[in-house]
């Protein structure tokens, strides 16, 4: 899927498409002055990213550096909606996000107008957009106006964007995004992500992203527990409890923003309330110490007693996952392909784990993956 084509066109192809050249005059409508007011407070539906950007389009061995670029859904619609780019000033563009949410500038009337999707991308050298931290001579050579044209090409030819082409968000959008942040973000996002989700003691982000791959297994039980599923999907649509047929959502989706929140609630109401303290050792029915696999002195290994039935069940389980090794792990999807995982969720968090869980014995005694056995060889052994 490739919704952004060259974006340094769009405003060429807007003016040949609608008209918005010198020969028709257009009136656009503002907002009332009491919107403005509070305006730049309000970044509701605006998405940031990050984007791998060439230090030197002419000699792209000389590395990438991260860009930072926000876009916003509010007025997307359409099967094929077009992309207005907003440009932001020569300065840190976080201050100016805001201009995303509506119609505060040019670009947002337009998008308004056509059904447009709305996208920054922060210029290079501003803002957490820099090839380099320190402004010597012998950086900036990398800062003129050709190197920052070809930016605006690059990323429009290369970057995926976790919305579909007809507007709708993609069944992965919301674990892309935040993937994104938990790799990219700051310790603020990355912190308010997981208070938001109910986990803000997990502070591992991977055994927080595995938290959240708990759900899409419910689905392997949905013969005998088809309820979870469907709940789960009613919070992800914001549909609990909706009875009028005619406002449930239809094949477009509900978008990132509406189905990151509920996936949020969900996760914060639903899944999170009661599961560890019912396992044994953990208290309060908010805690989320069974997650946390990424410390040696986590309770899930430090009481590995048979009492403890729900932790000795997890230990039993990952010993033949790590000693046969079954290896079964459901982890996320090698990129350019869809996931419903976090890809933080892959094979060397689970051997991370294996290694926690089984130290060495008092004799040297360890498990099949540390003497070397693999998957294959356990393949091999059962033609499977």
């Amino acid at each position: 899927m490739r919704l952004l084509t060259r974006l340094v066109a769009a405003a060429v192809l807007l003016q040949q498409a609608h008209g918005f050249g010198p020969q028709q005059v257009t009136h656009f409508e503002t907002s009332p002055k009491s919107k403005l007011l509070t305006r730049d407070d309000d970044t509701t539906g605006v998405v940031s990213g990050t984007f791998d950007q060439l230090i030197d389009h002419d000699i792209p061995s000389c590395g990438t550096f991260k860009q930072r670029y926000w876009y916003s859904l509010n007025y997307a619609n359409g099967t094929t909606p077009p992309v207005v780019l907003i440009a932001p000033v020569d300065a840190e563009a976080e201050q100016v996000k805001f201009w995303l949410h509506d119609d505060y500038v040019i670009g947002g009337m337009i998008a308004r107008r056509i059904g447009a999707v709305m996208l920054m991308l922060e210029s290079r050298y501003f803002g957490e957009s820099s090839p380099y931290q320190q402004l010597t001579t012998e950086h900036m050579k990398y800062y003129t106006g050709h190197q920052i044209i070809r930016d605006k090409i690059y990323f429009a030819e290369n970057v995926k964007v976790p919305f579909a082409k007809d507007g709708s968000v993609r069944p992965d959008a919301v674990i892309e995004h935040l993937d994104n942040v938990m790799l990219y973000g700051s310790a603020e996002e990355i912190q308010q992500i997981k208070e938001d989700f109910g986990a803000p003691d997990l502070k591992h982000n991977d055994d927080f992203m595995n938290l959240l791959n708990y759900e899409p297994q419910t689905y392997q039980g949905a013969s005998l527990r088809i309820h979870d599923t469907w709940e789960f999907c009613d919070y992800v649509e914001n549909a609990v409890g909706a009875t009028d047929q005619s406002k449930l959502p239809g094949p477009e989706g509900v978008g990132l923003d509406k189905a990151l929140a509920g996936y949020t609630r969900w996760t914060e109401e639903v899944w999170i309330p009661g599961k560890c303290e019912s396992r044994g050792p953990w208290k309060g029915v908010n805690n989320t110490g069974c997650y946390n696999f990424g410390d040696a002195d986590s309770l899930v290994y430090t009481n590995r007693t048979l009492s403890s039935l729900d932790v000795a069940e997890t230990l039993q389980f990952q010993w033949l996952l790590c000693n046969e090794p079954e290896e079964y792990w459901q982890t996320g999807s090698p990129e350019g392909t869809p996931t419903l995982v976090s890809r933080l969720v892959n094979v060397e968090y689970f051997r991370k784990i294996c290694l926690l869980a089984f130290p060495p014995g008092p004799n040297g005694e360890t498990y099949g993956l540390a003497k070397g056995k693999t998957v294959d060889s356990w393949n091999a052994r059962y033609g499977g």
